[in-house]
């Protein structure tokens, strides 16, 4: 069993090289399209509302208003078929998180893109999750390896099948695209640049692993994580920022440049519950 590392030494900023998108283990190389509610899929739960922005992700929250990680650089939107004009205004920064807001010179009509509802509290352990962001696509099915951990960084050789492996996982060399996977939160905490968070650990096997079991690499940064109410609807719950429990020597990994996602990885969601007084406040999506 590969050991973890600890999450003081292994958060790393989603920024840099060529996008990833998120990657799923349930469709490795699918999920392109937005989910469909059937055979196994849940709801859509906005993927029309999530976009381009700086060659990573942001979420359109309604009202011509973007969410996205601070670390992203505010820019043109890119949704929906269509770019959208950044207005140039400085972006404001969510305080003590690793968030900011934007507004575009033009949107879509409100009878279109209505806007998106922020949760109130946490989601909890057993609540499904919806991950999307954009990226270069993964390989179409799993890679194995066997590791040995007795050098250091340690040496990853890919073999046929799990039997002969101790490690598992997906890598993402593809051109960039849109994709969605599954997940649950774990723990919650706050660091001191990120915010308040939660983590989605990338599991292999029920009960743990959902159907679409879902990791970020690069570039999903500003992608939004949605969960669904009591009452059916989708609520935004969180951005995706960074990843954690990277392995020594893992395949196609040169932080920050993160092109695989190995079970047992982990990915940081700032919580949205924490901010979404500030992002009503100062924006007109909450009225």
């Amino acid at each position: 069993m590969i050991r973890s590392l600890s999450l003081a030494l292994s958060l790393f900023c989603l920024l840099a090289l060529p996008a990833q998108a998120v990657v799923n283990s349930g469709d490795p190389g699918g999920n392109r399209s937005a989910p469909s509610g059937d055979d196994g899929e849940p709801s859509d739960p906005g993927w029309d509302y999530v976009g381009e922005v700086s060659f990573s992700t942001g979420v359109y929250l309604g009202d011509g208003w973007v969410l996205t990680a601070k670390h992203i650089t505010a820019g043109n939107f890119k949704f929906n078929g269509r770019t959208y004009k950044w207005d140039t205004a400085p972006a404001k920064p969510v305080p003590g998180a690793d968030l900011h807001i934007f507004r575009l010179l033009e949107w879509p009509d409100e009878d279109d893109f209505p806007p998106l509802k922020i949760v109130d509290m946490p989601p909890s352990p057993s609540q499904l999750l919806v991950m999307i962001g954009l990226g270069k696509g993964s390989e179409d099915e799993l890679t194995y390896w066997k590791v040995d951990q007795s050098v250091q960084p340690w040496s990853w050789t890919q073999v046929d099948n799990r039997a002969e492996g101790n490690a598992a996982g997906i890598l993402a060399p593809k051109r960039p695209v849109k994709a969605w996977g599954t997940n649950r939160a774990s723990a919650f905490n706050k660091h001191p640049k990120i915010g308040e968070f939660f983590i989605t650990d990338f599991s292999e096997a029920p009960p743990q692993a959902t159907a679409f079991e879902a990791q970020a690499v690069s570039n999903d940064s500003g992608g939004p994580v949605f969960v669904q109410g009591r009452d059916g609807q989708w609520y935004l719950c969180g951005i995706m920022v960074t990843v954690n429990r990277l392995f020594p020597g893992q395949p196609m990994v040169k932080p920050p440049n993160i092109q695989s996602a190995v079970f047992g990885n982990q990915t940081i969601v700032i919580d949205l519950s924490a901010y979404r007084d500030f992002i009503y406040d100062n924006t007109s999506i909450g009225l």
